[in-house]
């Protein structure tokens, strides 16, 4: 842990990282009085209305509506950036240009992204019966005290808190609960909870190479993300569902300076991206035409192999790509939607 302040000092300087650029320390900890979730909705809070410099698009900076976009509503918004970026009339025509590659890349890439939460889903702690205080007690760890004014569940094991006590005491039987004396209860997604990695990429820069090869190099797509998205990528302990530290021995592609990987694969999702907005450079990548400069660039594909091909055109162990993808993922539960054809205005 390189800080620790208080929750109020915690959440400005968090937010006002994310109001300047996200220029946020890899691995900076969480103040010890708040939350993951807290902070991450504070910072959904403060950014999802931002746009991404004078180059974003209307479409890009777009806030995002509660719950976020659909899979297929995302896509049209992104392909919008990259016909815009290369000077097509529309997304349709942008598509229509499109390689048979470079339509599995947008497509499997998207679909890894739109199937990646944000944020944790919600939850409460409970604690399991309790002689110390009645037969049907337990505590909400939402803050530091322990409740009373509860209605049990069927289970007959635990209550449902929802009431202050009075006066308002605070019992340290709760606080100090072990773990094995207390459960969580997933509660259901709502709002910012509901949001998706797909949801903060702003627009895409470039959509992989025409190409039969099947190596990593041609089948990545670079683009850029708003400050909500860079900031759970740059920080660990806010990282996208399912998100975690490259263990890539070779490190971040040059010129990027920090790298993520999925937990799960193959094929594995990896990220590449600046540490710091300070680390960014000028960068042109296959399918750029031209350089990028972005403290916010992203580059992006999936490993089939330990070799990191990364092409769903091709065939791994005698399996098609794109069917390998959407036989892992869904069984992740993820969309795994390859069917995706742009909406043409």
């Amino acid at each position: 842990m390189r800080l620790s302040v208080t929750l109020t000092l915690r959440l400005f300087a968090a937010l006002s990282i994310a109001l300047a650029g996200c220029n946020a320390p890899e691995e900076q900890a969480a103040s010890a009085g708040a939350t993951q979730e807290e902070l991450l909705a504070q910072l959904a809070s403060a950014t999802n209305a931002a746009a991404r410099g004078p180059e974003a698009s209307a479409l890009s900076s777009t806030k995002i509506p509660e719950g976020g976009w659909t899979e297929s509503e995302n896509r049209d918004r992104l392909l919008d950036t990259l016909a815009a970026a290369h000077g097509r009339a529309d997304r349709c025509a942008e598509w229509a240009s499109m390689g048979p590659n470079q339509q599995g890349v947008f497509l499997t890439l998207t679909d890894l992204m739109y199937g990646t939460y944000m944020y944790p889903p919600p939850y409460k702690k409970y604690l399991y019966n309790n002689s110390a205080q009645g037969n049907c007690v337990a505590c909400l760890y939402d803050s530091v005290e322990c409740r009373s004014g509860y209605e049990c569940e069927t289970n007959g094991k635990t209550c449902l808190v929802y009431a202050k006590p009075s006066p308002y005491a605070s019992y340290p039987v709760c606080m100090s609960a072990p773990a094995t004396d207390t459960y969580t209860v997933q509660q259901p997604r709502t709002g910012a909870s509901l949001e998706k990695m797909l949801d903060h990429v702003t627009r895409i820069y470039s959509m992989a190479a025409e190409t039969g090869s099947c190596g990593g190099s041609n089948n990545r797509m670079y683009f850029s993300v708003d400050d909500t998205l860079m900031y759970n990528l740059r920080n660990l302990f806010s990282a996208p569902v399912g998100w975690r530290n490259s263990g890539d021995l070779s490190g971040p592609h040059s010129p990027f300076t920090q790298s993520r990987e999925t937990h799960a694969g193959q094929p594995r999702g990896q990220t590449h991206q600046f540490a710091w907005d300070t680390d960014a450079v000028w960068v042109q990548k296959p399918g750029m035409s031209t350089p990028v400069f972005d403290p916010h660039l992203v580059e992006l594909d999936l490993d089939y192999n330990w070799i990191h091909d990364s092409n769903p055109e091709c065939y791994y162990g005698g399996e098609y790509g794109r069917t390998r993808y959407t036989n892992f993922w869904r069984s992740h539960g993820y969309p795994g939607d390859l069917s995706y054809q742009p909406v043409c205005p």
